[in-house]
């Protein structure tokens, strides 16, 4: 029981977690600091000489929560956002929500030229904000908001319904207000996990995804109701799924803790179908992994919930292996240059070393001791810093057959993993992780062969 808790969070910055794997590293946190510093900054200025009022800004969102979640591919973005608020003395209605938007999308394709890692602003602007994309897979929203600090109102200018009220800033107050500190560190992570896992199951149907902060008022609610500090995180994160589970088979509304007028659901009838289903699904496999009694049974378990992003065991488990499970794959690997398709090297259930570029085939070597009709799966865990700022810490490889053999390629300095788990009757009845060390460097290409004519005769 709670055999994984320790794969899940950890004080050491060190230790490979699924916390550490699905959040930013340290570099992508200083270049969105330093990014968003230098928008806001440019924003205030040149809004504030075309409207001729005091202009505020306000980061909001997971950024400000603290719950902000790495893309789960290198097709995504990390999704900043920052409020820029007009700070009129009364309520007007002399200038349109329109008109602001308009600015705001003016002042972002004027700075484009200010900043060389700009990719490009969204256009049109989108109906409740504008956004700019950066290199390293990052955008900022930017929603405009007036600002009426006398009664303390903010409105929100969208393009289609005029100005709408909306408050960023008291929905953070009362998540800060209602969870003590050291409850909302462990929240927190909650939370982020429970974003990994809607942007895993929902990628191919994002219109059924839950909105980031219908997640956060969720889990808040249900995390203050039934769980304790002296809980471990995967005992924790159930907990808190199974609530979700049976909040959703009685009631369909989450109300806005701050205005209770909105509901922050706002799916129709069928796709809210559709997400119960995902959750009931949710609890009942984090209830099933948590109840694991060895540690590659929860992993196995638990990468139904994550995929490639939990992490998988770092040292030599043979002999695990051998005391639990009947059949252990023997992994072959063949390895490939890839600009020539040369053969390269053949190596057993690890790869100690070997250069980038190349393509690098796994065998299970022993298939035939496979029982008929079980499954084998294979996924990919990238690790290091390369890896992580390409977004691409691996994949789950999505296969219809049983693959025996599988392809994968060296693109990232760093130790990473080649898992391959085979499934019998609903039970794990073998599992191989294979370590894979790219080096830093490419293989160097070689000279092409010279011209038939060239050759003596």
């Amino acid at each position: 029981m709670n055999v994984a808790t320790h794969l899940f969070f950890s004080t050491n910055p060190e230790k490979l977690t699924l916390y550490k794997r699905i959040i930013p590293n340290s570099e992508q946190m200083s270049f969105i600091i330093k990014k968003w510093n230098k928008l806001a900054e440019y924003l205030i200025d040149y809004l504030s000489d075309i409207s001729e009022v005091p202009i505020k800004s306000w980061l909001q969102g997971s950024y400000k929560f603290g719950t902000l979640i790495r893309p789960i591919n290198k097709d995504h973005e990390f999704d900043i956002d920052l409020g820029i608020f007009f700070s009129w003395r009364e309520h007007t209605d002399k200038v349109s929500a329109r008109t602001v938007k308009q600015w705001v999308q003016e002042a972002l394709l004027e700075y484009i030229s200010h900043d060389e890692d700009i990719i490009k602003v969204t256009k049109p602007s989108k109906e409740k904000c504008a956004r700019i994309h950066y290199r390293n897979q990052f955008h900022i929203d930017v929603p405009a908001y007036l600002l009426y600090q006398e009664k303390n109102i903010r409105l929100l200018a969208t393009e289609s319904n005029g100005w709408e009220h909306s408050d960023p800033k008291a929905i953070y107050l009362w998540f800060k207000e209602n969870v003590s500190t050291p409850e909302r560190q462990q929240l927190k992570r909650i939370i982020c996990y429970l974003k990994i896992w809607s942007a895993l199951k929902f990628k191919e149907t994002p219109s059924l995804k839950p909105t980031s902060i219908m997640l956060t008022v969720l889990a808040t609610n249900i995390y203050l109701k039934i769980c304790d500090l002296d809980m471990p995180d995967d005992e924790a994160f159930t907990q808190v799924c199974i609530g979700i589970s049976n909040f959703f088979s009685q009631k369909k509304e989450v109300l806005n803790p701050v205005n209770i007028s909105e509901n922050l659901n706002r799916f129709n009838e069928k796709d809210f179908e559709e997400l119960k289903k995902a959750f009931n699904e949710l609890s009942l496999f984090a209830s099933q992994a948590v109840k694991c009694e060895d540690i590659i049974s929860a992993i196995v378990a638990w990468s139904k919930i994550f995929g490639h992003f939990f992490p998988t065991l770092e040292e030599d488990h043979t002999q695990q292996l051998t005391e639990k499970y009947n059949f252990i794959p023997e992994i072959t690997i063949e390895s490939k240059i890839a600009d020539t398709n040369q053969h390269f090297k053949n190596f057993i259930n690890e790869v100690p070393s070997i250069p980038k570029g190349m393509k690098l085939y796994f065998r299970i070597q022993n298939a035939n001791l496979i029982p008929p009709n079980a499954k084998v799966k294979w996924s990919v865990h990238n690790c290091g810093n390369e890896a992580e700022i390409a977004n691409d810490l691996g994949h789950v490889v999505n296969s219809s057959e049983n693959l025996l053999c599988v392809e994968e390629s060296t693109k990232y300095h760093g130790r990473h993993y080649m898992c391959c788990s085979i499934e019998h009757d609903k039970n794990i009845i073998g599992y191989r992780s294979v370590p894979v060390k790219v080096l830093a460097h490419a293989f160097p290409k070689r000279n092409p062969p010279k011209p038939a004519y060239t050759k003596l005769r």
